[in-house]
């Protein structure tokens, strides 16, 4: 039944709402071993990326159907964005989608819906919110774990699917019908892992970061899972959106025009190192870009291909700040692999421009290059464990010197098997922007990722910044 909703195009700095739950520790039926990580993680997630979220961890029906109501209370009196994401054990009865809590006991299918949590459930709460724009996202296209004791045969588990509602996004672990891999012998499962190293990309919309999180869980399993969604959604919503990289003269935006990856396959002939670099040009478009006279490159230099990150790939994306000559004073990483900073800032930093005019005038401004490695990462690794290439030291504040603070910053930080570094927690905390401090250096580490059974996998790790004053 379609649900009509107002205002379906939402600002940017409209207010983010989410619930997040994640049941692993099922009591009657078979337990799943990512769920509980996997909430976490998008809590997490969600929490940088403003949302205001609620979170339940191995809830039964009770507990369940509270956070369900808090979360449509809330949605309804603070409108803005809904976010609903579900882990754990899901069944279709009849059509209809079912989440699982971990005290269900259901002997028949015909019971189902008295001891497990209907999707409608969470869709009609998000509708008398009347808040204009929800997102749900279910990873729970497992299978039935009650279908033995069920009358009807030939149920190989999944979800049914949903028509979105107007002005609403459903995603799924898998394609109707089908099942998901919790994952073996990872932090999360396939779908959530790979959505989690997504969903923070700038200017994505949000069609694009699930289309993105698809391409992924079909390459890692080999196509054997399909995520869906279902859309009725009016407008664009991003997770990240940056406006436009801007200087304090000019205000303008760059897009990568891809090119054919130069990068030769770790190996080959006439190919003295373990991987290649490969450089995609910038251009520059919109408004001001017709009244910039120059700006263009003279000198690309294309990155050396670390030695110590055989066998890894990524993507770097380096803002740099170019001077009124053209010259590069300045090169940072936006994101990508830790593991190819350094050689990116390096070829970023000898790059050279010609001078760019504006209206008669130079102007130094802020643009972007992309840099895409490719170190024959599709072989398997050898087993390892986590390795810190570096660690930058972090700053002292100002006023850490003059409140005369000392102590230990303790973070946990998680890196992840793609060579970026995720979520980071505070563990510890000291005053006077220490902690933020030592979070902006965290996040620059770079490390090769642990390997296990020959596939990259994300560790967890406690790291501390000391400030002491001499």
């Amino acid at each position: 039944e379609a649900r009509q909703l107002t205002q379906v195009k939402p600002k940017v700095s409209d207010k983010r709402i989410a619930l997040v739950i994640g049941n692993g520790s099922y009591q009657r039926v078979s337990p799943l071993d990512n769920p509980v990580n996997d909430a976490t993680d998008i809590a997490a997630a969600l929490r940088t990326l403003r949302f205001d979220v609620i979170i339940g961890t191995d809830t039964n029906l009770v507990q369940m159907k509270r956070l369900i109501r808090e979360f449509g209370e809330k949605l309804a009196q603070q409108k803005g964005v809904g976010l609903f994401y579900y882990a754990g054990h899901g069944v279709e009865v009849r059509g209809k989608n079912f989440l699982v809590p971990i005290d269900a006991d259901i002997a028949r299918e015909v019971e189902t819906e008295f001891y497990a949590i209907d999707v409608n459930l969470i869709l009609t709460q998000m509708d008398d919110a009347n808040n204009g724009f929800n997102i749900v996202i279910l990873d729970a296209c497992r299978n039935n774990p009650f279908s033995r004791g069920w009358s009807r045969s030939g149920d190989t588990g999944g979800l049914a699917n949903v028509n979105a509602p107007t002005g609403s996004f459903i995603a799924f672990a898998a394609a109707p019908g089908k099942t998901a891999s919790d994952g073996k012998g990872t932090r999360n499962g396939v779908f959530t892992g790979a959505l989690l190293k997504i969903l923070k990309r700038p200017n994505l919309k949000l069609e694009e970061v699930f289309k993105t999180t698809r391409e992924e869980v079909m390459r890692l399993t080999d196509s054997k899972q399909v995520p869906w969604d279902s859309s009725s959604v009016k407008g664009d919503f991003y997770f990240v959106r940056e406006s436009g990289l801007e200087s304090s003269k000019v205000v303008l935006s760059a897009v990568a025009i891809s090119t054919p990856n130069l990068a030769t396959p770790c190996g080959a002939p006439e190919q003295p190192a373990c991987g290649e670099a490969a450089l995609n040009q910038v251009s520059i478009i919109g408004s001001v870009a017709s009244r910039l006279i120059g700006a263009e490159p003279v000198i690309l230099t294309k990155p050396e291909f670390p030695s110590f990150a055989r066998g890894m790939s990524g993507t770097i994306r380096i803002q740099l700040s170019v001077d009124t000559k053209g010259k590069v004073t300045d090169a940072r990483p936006v994101s990508g692999p830790s593991v190819f900073y350094q050689a990116s800032i390096a070829a970023a930093m000898s790059s050279k421009y010609k001078p760019t005019i504006y209206e008669g005038k130079a102007v130094g401004l802020v643009r972007e290059l992309i840099y895409s490695f490719d170190g024959g990462g599709q072989s398997p690794c050898e087993d390892s464990g986590l390795r810190i290439i570096s660690k930058p030291q972090t700053a002292y504040t100002e006023k850490g010197r003059s409140r005369n603070v000392r102590g230990t910053v303790i973070l946990r930080v998680n890196f992840m098997d793609d060579g970026e570094i995720g979520v980071v927690d505070v563990v510890k905390a000291l005053d006077a922007g220490l902690t933020s401090s030592a979070i902006v250096a965290a996040k620059k580490i770079t490390f090769i990722p642990a390997c296990k059974d020959g596939t990259r996998i994300s560790v967890l790790k406690q790291i501390d910044y000391t400030y002491d004053i001499y």
